[in-house]
């Protein structure tokens, strides 16, 4: 067995922790982060699911069998750095993010796996991508929780396919074609905005928080999916469905929209304990499914923020987004419609092809590049 060992520090706020809210250095929210981008890597090189599970699971284990790896966090001497809450709350980080605490920018910890002799090196790389690149805890995939190894500067490299092909062939994998249809290093499109970030991580946060506004609303006062479509659901008026623009689904489902001027006031007949906003959820379903009214789960961001000193990174994933023969579905949400005694907005079915997703993330890139970012050629090896 091999001990690795990494000093590490947060650059951003880190939402971690259990369900009472309280923030802890958790070994499994880093196991899971390390065990994503290991799929990612398997998906390089392999084409069938079971494959990618099985290897997954070699490295760190099933319900059935222990894996490779053996985690643990060894904290700072001055122990971790923990506050209570924001006084203030970037865009990025959203209402779910108010009572929440989160370790404190520039708390250093240590993390210690014992792996085998085997998966030494293909283990360290992969420590190297994921903190490097990787976000962990709530947002993570939106600049919180970004971290950096002690003394060691952003190595793109390490991004490379033919980086990773090395560690295939020392470890027997039989390679396929690639796993097209999910995230993989080679459907990945790496971009970076120059800002140095240094000890700021507000403003480096803030800055991330504008761009990130001003793509999903594509230079308009609010998103295209709001203006072309949600305005008028939620008005009980009839859409053409050719007119719907859905620009935002790369940024993840499902998606909350409310609306500013329909709403019953505070404190009213109706609504005493709180102002009631009409509102409507973009989700997707499968038709097929036998559960009624049954909706599918979350769908993550195919774009992935991390704030570093030298600047903020978008890894961008060109992937398949949603599963075969599903639907996109805008449903109505809230009590608004049921305190006013009104029928509520009947659900709307979209279809989406994948062809139309690659084309709406191809446009989402555009954005990112009009607002600054800069593609980042990953050098081969």
């Amino acid at each position: 067995m091999e001990r690795l060992e990494y000093d590490i520090e947060f650059i951003t706020p880190a939402f971690i922790g259990g369900a009472d809210q309280k923030a802890e250095l958790r070994p499994t929210s880093f196991i899971g982060l390390l065990r994503w981008w290991w799929r990612v890597i398997l998906a390089s090189f392999l084409n069938n699911p079971e494959e990618i599970y099985k290897w997954e699971g070699i490295l760190f284990g099933t319900q059935d069998k222990a894996g490779s790896i053996f985690l643990r966090i060894k904290s700072s001497k001055d122990g971790n750095v923990i506050t209570e809450r924001l006084n203030t709350y970037p865009y990025l980080l959203g209402l779910g993010g108010r009572n929440r605490n989160f370790i404190k920018p520039g708390t250093v910890f240590k993390l210690e796996l014992i792996v085998t002799d085997t998966y030494k090196e293909v283990v360290n790389d992969l420590v190297q991508l994921a903190i490097n690149f990787g976000g962990i805890g709530y947002r993570g995939r939106k600049g919180f929780g970004s971290m950096k190894l002690i003394d060691s500067k952003v190595n793109c490299n390490i991004l490379d396919v033919k980086h990773w092909s090395k560690h295939i062939r020392k470890l027997g994998l039989k390679e396929t074609t690639h796993a097209s249809e999910i995230p993989n290093l080679r459907n990945l499109i790496l971009l970076k905005y120059d800002y140095k970030v240094g000890k700021d991580w507000k403003q480096a946060v803030n800055k991330l928080g504008e761009i990130y506004r001003k793509i999903r609303r594509a230079g308009g006062d609010k998103t295209p999916e709001y203006n072309s479509c949600i305005y008028y659901f939620l008005r009980g008026i009839s859409l053409n469905i050719k007119d719907v623009k859905l620009a935002n689904l790369p940024f993840g489902l499902p998606v909350m929209f409310q609306s500013r001027s329909l709403y019953i006031p505070y404190n009213s007949k109706l609504s005493k304990k709180k102002k009631e906003h009409a509102k409507a959820q973009l989700n997707w379903n499968l038709p097929s499914s036998k559960e009624k009214d049954s909706y599918g789960g979350r769908r993550a961001s195919s774009i992935l923020f991390s704030v570093k000193e030298d600047g903020i990174y978008a890894l961008a994933f060109k992937c398949k987004f949603l599963p075969e023969n599903s639907n996109l579905v805008i449903k109505a949400e809230g009590k608004y419609w049921k305190l006013q005694n009104k029928q509520e907005p009947k659900p709307i079915s979209l279809s989406l092809r994948n062809d139309e997703y690659l084309n709406i993330f191809d446009q989402v890139i555009q954005r990112l590049k009009d607002e600054g970012f800069e593609e980042v050629k990953i050098c081969t090896s």
